[in-house]
């Protein structure tokens, strides 16, 4: 997990571990079956060699993560001095003590030991109870073993698209519930065939795989890194010490009434889901109300030039024209009416021979623009006399 640093890398790895598994779960049987043949002590030199060699493989690509170069500016030399002595000098019974004070860490070992304790105080006796409810056999037990390890491979796949959507909290609580119901119907179904097979589909397949992601989230998300390792060692010890009680506790349940063991794995599941919703922090989400949301005021300061132009942009006094007009362009898009007058006004000056001494001129005045259209009226005039004229000579030559 030092690997990973999103929710999202961690639910792709755990999918892909519980595939393996199921992968290695099916394929392992397929191979012990070679063996049929063979001494039971070629068997275990067997299970010796395959297990030697994921020591081999583990050495080869196992490594720790590398730490940040370089120290943390934020923070002063002796502060970081003093982490890392703490930490070098901390004891096993400072971590323990640090663990047991945090409250999400012990919410997590209690919901982990005692869905463990319950689910294998019915997991002793199982098979015994398939036998005498519903009639299994050898071949029912291997069909039973290949449904739940192949609904574990299934499920693997498409979980994580849950545990996204919905978090880790609400999915461990529903993988409780429906392995609660899941019990239930032993109990109270009926002695059909398919139920055993319903049973191992559901609890271990798909609820099994809610509570395993889920709560791999929920110590990532709730329990300090410096802490992951002594959080996982006493999981290991509970869920251990769980496996090793919990069958002869459901062997004696079941000498009672067979269905005991069942009921009270049913009970241990509810009491996991109740557990979960109770014993774990919420976390605060941020609520924003309407009285927060202020909206940016943005002060502008009144400008000190009159405007003397409705063409396009301000045009002020004591400015170039030609710059105001690039300005224009630049800014809204070129207004075709101001350059049209600017050029005109360009071609009367030079006509009338006006040279240097002149101040650049901001706007145009209304008797130049008059006139201006005027002229321009009269040349259209000329030029319409002129096509029909050259029209009226073209008809008389033909």
């Amino acid at each position: 997990m030092d690997f990973l640093r999103s929710e999202e890398e961690l639910s792709r790895v755990l999918s892909l571990q519980r595939v393996m598994t199921s992968a290695g779960a099916l394929a392992g049987p397929l191979v012990a079956r070679t063996f049929d043949k063979l001494h039971f002590k070629t068997l275990c030199l067997g299970v010796v060699c395959v297990n030697v060699l994921n020591l081999l493989i583990g050495a080869v690509l196992w490594e720790d993560a590398a730490k940040a170069e370089g120290r943390d500016r934020k923070k002063p030399i002796q502060v970081e001095q003093d982490e890392d002595n703490d930490a070098a000098e901390k004891s096993i019974s400072e971590q323990l003590k640090a663990m047991f004070a945090n409250q999400a860490a012990c919410g997590l070992l209690l919901v982990s030991f005692v869905y463990a304790l319950g689910f294998a105080i019915g997991d002793g006796p199982e098979m015994v109870f398939f036998k005498d409810r519903f009639g299994f056999g050898k071949e029912h037990a291997c069909v039973f073993y290949l449904l739940t390890n192949m609904s574990t491979l299934v499920c693997s796949a498409w979980v994580p698209a849950l545990l996204t959507n919905f978090g880790a909290l609400p999915l461990c609580i529903a993988g409780t519930v429906g392995g609660s119901v899941a019990s239930l119907l032993l109990v109270f179904g009926p002695t059909a065939l398919w139920v055993p097979y319903a049973f191992g589909i559901t609890m271990v397949g798909l609820f099994g795989t809610m509570i395993g992601m889920g709560f791999m989230h929920l110590v990532r998300e709730y329990c300090p890194e410096d802490l992951m390792g002594t959080m996982f060692g006493i999981q290991s010890s509970l869920n251990g010490a769980a496996g090793a009680l919990a069958p002869p506790f459901g062997g004696w349940l079941y000498h009672l009434n067979i269905f005991l063991p069942f009921l009270c794995t049913s009970a241990s599941c509810a009491l996991t889901g109740l557990l979960y919703e109770t014993a774990m922090p919420k976390s605060k989400k941020e609520t924003v109300t309407k009285t927060e949301i202020v909206e940016a005021v943005v002060h502008r300061k009144p400008t000190k030039m009159t405007r003397n132009s409705t063409f396009g942009r301000p045009i002020y006094h004591d400015k170039s024209f030609i710059i105001q007009v690039c300005t224009n362009e630049l800014s809204i898009g070129l207004n075709p009416e101001s350059m049209y007058f600017y050029q005109r006004m360009r071609e009367r000056l030079k006509e009338e021979n006006v040279r240097g001494g002149m101040k650049p001129v901001a706007t145009v005045s209304g008797s130049l623009a008059e006139s201006i259209e005027q002229e321009d009226e009269r040349k259209r005039k000329a030029v319409s006399i002129r096509r029909m004229g050259t029209d009226q000579g073209l008809g008389s030559g033909s």
